[in-house]
């Protein structure tokens, strides 16, 4: 047999039938180009599809370097990877098919993935027979991780280069070039630094071990040396971007989040607390991240043989032992949750595993390993008793994962979420990959006994390893046309495009906002219209709480367009309103009710841009008054000098009843809580807007069950499935200030049902909508125009000393002239561009630097070239100097055994000991 692969095809094949099969699941699911069946879900649906969506939109007639489109504006500049292949594929197509497009691109990235790791076990075995290369290919697409994790499409790069890394990272080892590992490491370094930092840490741990285990004391200095050079050199490379991604990264409110945990338990970021937080994280498995083990069920069994031929096979024992701790190390992310904590850099939200295709890859390679030791080693007769040994291994195993759920059938069974560990064991999702393979390997077991031809042998072999990854990909990939998934997602858009359809010609100081929040967060992008509603995990603290001061709600990341006042949405440029529910018309005027149910509103009071504020301004801090209420007199004070535009309203308590009352859970009780049901009235004279804002007490656990305002229970705005139901106060995604209605000349009549509280907990204020009247009537509208990049405007002056007011988040990259005068803009309320005006007719020009961007990019070309120029000049060298090599052994040595020590040893001992007391 002729074991050398030279087919240069061979490496078509697996990619081939990647795209057939999942044209074969779009045809039968009704997936487009079929029909409108779906793959978008989880976060590709709120966070990939509208990021391409602004890429888009970019490239045709925005900006790449400032976002105007959402919260207030925000830098780009520092994020390349909106120059991934994957946005620039998105480019060819029209606007209309961006959603369907996403499929076709589902399928290249797959293949893509089957074609590198093709080519990289075709390399790495070279004497491993062809359909083995296909069939490790296949198993290494169709994973767990894949076919989970796809919809975060960005990820799918680190999948499809890592085989391509280890294989050059091998060629380092036997002296060949290092320009390949350059290359592909310091793209993803470059354009998806997050998924790098996982390959880089697994380059520190698995090649320590390689290096260690395999390769040999003798080489340690040969193969440190090889590896760090090439790995600096990429780190030099791509330094430059590197550092504008890490200070974006460290300057976002996610990374403030780190130490929150993977089910976002406070802890202290900035003490030391937060090390014993991520060790002592609740050590509950995670169902989903048993998905992983799809596709390795096979790399297990020939694990378990190659020990139990350790001590006959000496050949083998370094890399059974290499495979074995290898194995153990990503295994141990799945059992101790500390280890897995520490991977992901602190913190994960959801996608507990994320690195998890290193542990399909790895186990393709034990595959590798084994059967060529196999085929070489042992003759045909011998074979067929490890081949009977193997299928009961894998029956085993798959019977192992079926008995809890058979013991569970009774059970209701639930929509199945891959997030969802509940929704995960009720449906019983890995009931049917495994189930199948528990049916063909005992099927395979028999007909092995009676089979003697070795080509069918071949056939039914590659047959039962791929059946049960193919019933997965098909039971996770897409959602069927006409399935609740699928006319739930399809419908978000069509909301968004309604959006689209009917607020036209808005520039980008003319906002809209979804108050009842019936779009999803990033509904902005995918409408192409202007708001604050942001979810794209780029903003920091302060921008967030720029908002919130000024009455809107945040959760997470999240700038939400619930909340806010009339007085903040003027101020900030809300101009159009949407909603499904119909709004006040002393607030609103309607324009026009959509074909898809969308009541479409012009606000009544709009402020103009370029306001003038007293020099106070710049000094107002939130930390100086007790609620955004307070904070927005002050902002008001210092546009008008009038008083308070807020007033605190105390309400005449009526009645205050306090009752004890538990809730069931599932069919387990909650702990008591205890009832206070406040009826209250308050007294509105001119036309004003109420609005209550909560005091949850010190442990947080006071909330309002239900509001009713004069005899009718008020309805609150949360995102969910439940639209126009919820009535509870504060709730997920509408947490911090609630506006009543609007009232005049009358009694209301309120009564609130409050949790864990009393009459001290709500907090209510008056809005005077004269004075609101008055102050729009009163403020002089400014011409100003914008493009890409730069903001124009001509504002007058009565007076010296004033700050303008550009509704605008501030960013260093603003370069400002007045007058043709280079004036420096200053960041006023924690956020926005504030600029200094005269007295007199200021001519008012912003703009939006793009040099620290093109330097960047001009930097990371020529750290490029010069890393691959001295790479190529390195490994001409006929002989390193030793002490070179010495100390690059000491250094990498070092550095392993910190990394092993802090990502395996501390969490490992403290899960046991923690373990041994009962703490788990």
């Amino acid at each position: 047999m002729k074991l050398k692969i030279n087919h240069k095809r061979l490496f078509l094949v697996a990619p081939l039938i990647t795209i057939i099969w999942l044209l074969v699941i779009y045809f039968i699911k009704d997936i487009y180009p079929f029909g409108s069946g779906t793959i978008i879900d989880y976060d590709l649906y709120q966070g990939g599809v509208p990021a391409m969506y602004y890429v888009y939109d970019a490239l045709h007639s925005g900006s790449f370097f400032y976002d105007f489109t959402t919260a207030g504006g925000f830098g780009r500049d520092s994020l390349l990877s909106l120059f991934s292949l994957d946005n620039l594929f998105l480019f060819f197509f029209s606007r209309d098919m961006l959603i369907n497009a996403i499929s076709l691109l589902l399928i290249i990235k797959l293949a893509f993935i089957s074609f590198t790791a093709s080519y990289s076990f075709s390399k790495i075995f070279e004497k491993l027979p062809i359909p083995w290369v296909i069939l490790l290919s296949l198993i290494f697409t169709f994973s767990g991780y894949n076919m989970q994790y796809f919809t975060n499409t960005g990820w799918l790069d680190a999948v499809a280069l890592y085989p391509l890394i280890i294989l050059f990272t091998l060629n380092l080892f036997k002296g060949k070039s290092k320009i390949p590992y350059l290359v592909v490491l310091s793209y993803l370094l470059i354009f998806n630094t997050y998924m790098a930092f996982f390959v880089v840490l697994s380059l520190i741990v698995f090649g320590g071990l390689y290096v260690f285990i395999v390769a040999g004391k003798s080489k340690l200095g040969k193969n440190t040396y090889a590896l760090g050079v090439a790995t600096i050199a990429s780190l030099l490379a791509s330094g430059c971007s590197l550092y504008r991604n890490f200070s974006s990264i460290f300057g976002t409110a996610r990374f403030d989040m780190i130490g929150l945990g993977a089910e976002g338990e406070a802890a202290e970021s900035s003490s030391y607390s937060v090390i014993w937080d991520l060790l002592g994280s609740s050590n509950n498995l995670e169902i989903s991240s048993l998905f992983m083990l799809l596709g390795v069920e096979f790399a297990i069994a020939c694990l378990i043989l190659m020990w139990f031929n350790f001590r006959k096979n000496k050949n083998s024992r370094k890399y059974t032992v290499y495979f074995t701790l290898v194995f153990a190390a990503l295994l141990l992310q799945i059992f101790v949750k500390g280890v897995n904590l520490l991977w992901h850099g602190g913190s994960y939200v959801c996608f507990p595993f994320r690195n998890g295709y290193m542990l399909t890859f790895f186990g393709c390679c034990i595959i590798g390993y084994f059967i060529i030791g196999f085929d070489l080693s042992y003759n045909s007769k011998y074979k067929v008793k490890i081949l009977n040994l193997i299928i009961p291994i894998l029956c085993t195993f798959s019977f192992v994962f079926i008995v809890p759920y058979i013991l569970t059938l009774y059970q209701t069974l639930e929509n199945f979420n891959v997030l969802s560990d509940n929704g995960t064991l009720k449906t019983g999702i890995l009931m049917f990959p495994y189930g199948m393979m528990l049916l063909a390997l005992t099927a395979g077991f028999l007909l092995f006994r009676v089979i003697t031809n070795r080509n069918f042998r071949t056939v039914l072999t590659c047959a039962l390893l791929i059946l049960p990854l193919g019933v997965l990909s098909f039971r996770l990939v897409g959602n069927a046309e006409g399935s609740e998934r699928t006319e739930t997602y399809n419908q978000y858009y069509e909301d968004c495009f309604d959006v689209r359809e009917n607020v036209t010609g808005n520039n980008e100081f003319e906002r809209v906002c979804n108050p009842d929040l019936a779009l999803i967060t990033n509904y902005p992008y995918i409408s192409g219209v202007p708001s604050l509603s942001n979810w794209t995990h780029s903003l920091s603290s302060n921008h967030i709480h720029a908002f919130v001061r000024m009455g809107f709600s945040s959760v997470y990341t999240r700038i939400l367009d619930s909340g806010g006042t009339v007085f903040s949405k003027a101020l900030l440029r809300i101009t159009d309103t949407v909603s499904k529910s119909k709004l006040n018309n002393k607030l609103y005027y309607e324009t026009r009710l959509s074909q898809g149910g969308y009541h479409y509103y012009s606000a009544k009071y709009i402020l103009p841009v370029g306001l003038l504020f007293n020099e106070n301004i710049t000094k107002l801090s939130f930390e100086d008054f007790s609620n955004c209420f307070e904070y927005q007199n002050a902002v008001y004070n210092s546009l008008t000098g009038d008083s308070d535009l807020f007033i605190k309203t105390t309400p005449e308590i009526k009645d205050e009843k306090y009752s004890v009352n538990g809730k069931d859970y599932f069919g387990n009780k909650s702990d008591e809580e205890n009832i206070c049901k406040l009826t209250t009235s308050i007294r509105i004279s001119n036309d004003s807007v109420v609005y209550l804002q909560l005091y949850r007490g010190e442990e947080n656990k006071c909330f309002i069950r239900d509001i009713t305002v004069n005899g009718k229970k008020l309805i609150v705005p949360n995102a969910s499935k439940n639209y126009g139901k919820n009535t509870r106060f504060p709730v997920g995604f509408n947490n911090n200030i609630l506006e009543i209605g609007c009232f005049g000349n009358e009694v209301v009549e309120l009564v609130f049902n409050i949790v864990n509280g009393n009459a001290k907990n709500p907090v209510l204020y008056s809005m005077d909508l004269q004075k609101m009247q008055t102050l729009c009537e009163n403020s002089v509208k400014n011409d100003y125009k914008v493009s890409s990049d730069s903001i124009s405007l001509s504002v007058s002056s009565v007076s010296d000393n004033k700050i303008l007011f550009i509704p605008l988040t501030y960013e260093d990259e603003w370069e400002c002239t007045v007058n043709g005068e280079p004036t420096k803009p200053v960041c006023i309320l924690n956020n926005f561009i504030g600029i200094k005006a005269d007295k007199g007719e200021n001519n008012i020009q912003l703009t939006y630097s793009h040099r620290s961007v093109y330097l960047n990019a001009v930097l990371t070309a020529l750290c490029f070239f010069l890393a691959a120029a001295l790479l190529s000049a390195e490994n001409k060298l006929k002989r390193v100097p030793k002490f070179v090599t010495s100390l690059m052994s000491i250094a990498f040595v070092s550095i392993f055994i910190v990394t092993a020590v802090v990502l395996y040893l501390v969490p490992v001992l403290y899960f046991a000991f923690a373990l041994g007391y009962g703490a788990y």
